[in-house]
């Protein structure tokens, strides 16, 4: 398998607080990916070796499935493991899939800027409600989803920069 080739904003390497915010990312994403195990291995053990099975740790592991999904999706995009589609394009020469690369960002973030608002108002109309097992507002669990794709927004808007500042035959991704 050969290696995934870097492009230009992905091959410099961080410092100060590009260093600072990796480190974070990888913590949460630890964090979250540890949480998930001992929560699903404590419900099991409940379950099959108390006969009891505990109400909590279901709800809270999908909490923290969510939080790594969204939280994580900007750093995903940024590394290069997300799908993309790009083989129609480069079809066409450097110069067309550059152009077919800016436009599909800037609708990318247009896309994102509309999900992360819409996604903040449906977390404020369902503020009242209560996570029925862990007896928090699910407004924190449904905030997980706007606060992680204005961070994907944050990366894709950084990718568009690297592509309009990056010679043609580069498609910056």
């Amino acid at each position: 398998m050969e290696p995934v080739e870097k492009t230009v904003w992905q091959q410099a390497a961080p410092s100060g607080l590009g260093r600072l915010y990796w480190l974070a990312v990888y913590a949460v994403g630890a964090a979250c990916m540890g949480g998930i195990v001992i929560l699903t291995g404590l419900q099991v053990f409940y379950r099959y070796a108390v006969g009891s099975a505990l109400f909590w740790p279901e709800e809270a592991a999908r909490a923290l499935l969510i939080a790594i999904t969204f939280l994580l999706a900007g750093a995903s995009y940024h590394r290069g493991e997300m799908a993309a589609v790009e083989s129609v394009a480069a079809a066409f020469g450097a110069t067309a899939a550059r152009i077919a690369r800016i436009f599909s960002l800037v609708l990318v973030l247009a896309l994102l800027g509309a999900l992360v608002w819409y996604g903040y108002i449906f977390a404020e109309f369902n503020a009242g409600q209560m996570a029925a097992a862990m007896q928090i507002s699910v407004f924190w669990i449904y905030l997980l989803v706007p606060v992680g794709l204005f961070g994907l927004a944050v990366h894709v808007a950084i990718g568009l920069v690297a592509v309009l500042r990056s010679p043609s035959e580069d498609t910056g991704r």
